[in-house]
């Protein structure tokens, strides 16, 4: 394989391990750090294809989730409060004694969303980079 096409392939993890799996026979020949996988096991490939697989999928879902209750905080304002009176409605994310019972609910939920959100990016992230070294 040239090299500049071996780099076009190494920009994927998934076929960067793919390329990596059927350049040693589908088993990974030692770990990163030199050690040898246990007897009969592909050295954790699934669970990192899971990873890179699943982190995606969740990033998605919190991502929706947390633009639905983070749109939700307005509508449920306490009676008597003016949405626009801090000039956005969204403002009222960060005044919880402007909200009701609900309000508060749809915060926290938002609030729960975004960090699921930021902790799929990360470990996608990380399980990409162990997925390039496996690779190389």
């Amino acid at each position: 394989m040239h090299v500049a096409s071996q780099r076009m392939v190494y920009q994927s993890p998934f076929l960067a391990l793919a390329v990596h799996n059927s350049l040693v026979g589908g088993k990974i020949a030692r770990l990163p750090g030199g050690i040898d996988p246990p007897a009969g096991s592909r050295g954790g490939l699934e669970r990192l294809y899971c990873l890179l697989g699943y982190c995606p999928c969740i990033c998605v879902i919190a991502w929706v989730s947390g633009v639905w209750y983070t749109i939700r905080v307005p509508f449920n304002l306490k009676p008597g409060v003016d949405a626009w009176a801090m000039g956005n409605p969204f403002n009222y994310l960060f005044k919880p004694e402007a909200l009701t019972s609900k309000g508060l609910v749809a915060r926290r939920r938002a609030g729960v969303s975004l960090l699921v959100f930021v902790a799929a990016l990360v470990v996608g992230g990380i399980a990409g980079y162990v997925a390039k070294l496996v690779a190389e």
